[in-house]
């Protein structure tokens, strides 16, 4: 019996190694595509859940509260089952909220503070030190008190 052994180990060793090394090759990548496949899934389904809501924000102004939500799911099941991908109405109000969650957030952050680079109020200010700077230049678009 030890013969028959060694004899296989010395002649098919080699083979036999490698076919077991390219078995758990290819159960790795199984796994690894499976991985994948979910993450970009659940990345779809945010960026589903957050077109959606934007959607919704702009065509149904006239909705309100758990109105727009029943749309924004409507919505978002449409665009799911355009891409084959499941749809679960309690995971896409909480992605949904945390899409709504997000834009109040951007929202408030800009109106808190509108002295940003994109203010209106920051325009006027840039304008008024832009005029300061060059008025004493005719390229300004005025001649300013001391120019040629």
């Amino acid at each position: 019996m030890n013969t028959v052994l060694e004899y296989i180990m010395i002649h098919y060793g080699n083979l036999i190694l490698k076919g077991l090394l390219c078995a758990l090759a290819a159960w790795l990548a199984i796994g690894a595509a499976m991985i994948w496949r979910g993450a970009m899934k659940d990345k779809t389904k945010r960026e589903i859940a957050m077109t959606a809501v934007k959607f919704v924000e702009q065509a149904w102004k006239t909705l309100h509260g758990r109105e727009k939500m029943m749309e924004a799911l409507k919505t978002a099941e449409k665009l799911l089952r355009k891409k084959r991908i499941p749809f679960d109405a309690g995971e896409m109000m909480i992605l949904m909220e945390a899409a709504l969650a997000e834009l109040n957030r951007v929202f408030l952050e800009s109106i808190a503070d509108p002295l940003n680079e994109g203010a209106t109020a920051d325009a006027v200010r840039r304008e008024d030190e832009f005029q300061e700077d060059c008025k004493d230049t005719v390229i300004c678009g005025f001649a300013g008190e001391n120019a040629i």
